[in-house]
């Protein structure tokens, strides 16, 4: 092969091995996520005090050896990378235990539902927080509904911090209970059954790849090519 072939040759393979290290590397946004929720300004007509705390309130006393229906909080932490969306990921849960005895009825409850929502990536930060007056009412009977009240959003939405945009924010129902315009049932009281009430939003990667660093199969490619380039070029000034 002359030596002009051989220098076109490897002037095709620089063209690609070039193409190979201008091709951005999929870099994924690591999130970072906590929430942080109370309940405050408890207040009903005959509530047994020392069942209520922070995070836990009793929405109906049962019978004699039965449980009381109990509202509680669960706070996930959310961590991980995002290179694409990530649909239905879980902020926060409030989950309602039903006793199994017959329920007495506490009348209406109120209380406040204070949720602060903390996110962080590389390159910034944001919080949201939500607080509703919340109305909830173990009912009476061993068939009653119990129902929470006033789940009403009122988040930025979207929230977009640098590389990912927060969007969606939505409140869930497991199968086995229902969520409508900011009310949330938990059918068949009385049954010994838990349910949960999810606080969701979609993650979608919004990260610049512009100046991404090259893969290391890409440098070694490279960096073959052109000790082979200084070979042939030592061998062509040699003849």
């Amino acid at each position: 092969m002359g030596g002009i072939a051989v220098l076109q040759r490897f002037r095709t393979y620089g063209l690609v091995l070039g193409a190979l290290m201008a091709a951005p590397s999929a870099q994924a946004t690591i999130l970072q996520g906590s929430s942080t929720g109370t309940f405050t300004d408890f207040s009903c007509t005959s509530c047994p005090a020392s069942s209520d705390t922070s995070t836990t309130i009793t929405l109906g006393t049962t019978a004699s050896g039965g449980g009381n229906s109990v509202l509680s909080i669960i706070t996930p932490f959310i961590i991980g990378p995002v290179n694409s969306t990530l649909a239905g990921v879980d902020l926060a849960e409030l989950t309602l235990t039903v006793g199994n005895k017959p329920g007495v009825d506490q009348g209406t409850i109120s209380f406040d539902y204070n949720l602060v929502l903390t996110f962080t990536t590389p390159a910034g930060a944001a919080s949201q927080t939500f607080t509703a007056s919340l109305n909830g009412n173990g009912g009476s009977g061993s068939n009653g509904d119990v129902q929470i009240s006033g789940l009403n959003l009122t988040l930025s939405d979207p929230l977009v911090l640098p590389g990912v945009t927060l969007s969606n924010f939505r409140f869930a129902a497991d199968p086995n209970s229902s969520f409508s315009s900011g009310t949330w049932t938990a059918n068949k009281a009385g049954t010994d059954t838990t349910y949960d009430l999810f606080l969701l939003t979609d993650v979608t990667s919004t990260s610049s790849d512009a100046a991404a660093i090259p893969e290391p199969g890409s440098l070694a490619l490279l960096g073959g090519g052109l000790l082979g380039l200084a070979f042939w070029r030592r061998r062509l000034k040699a003849g």
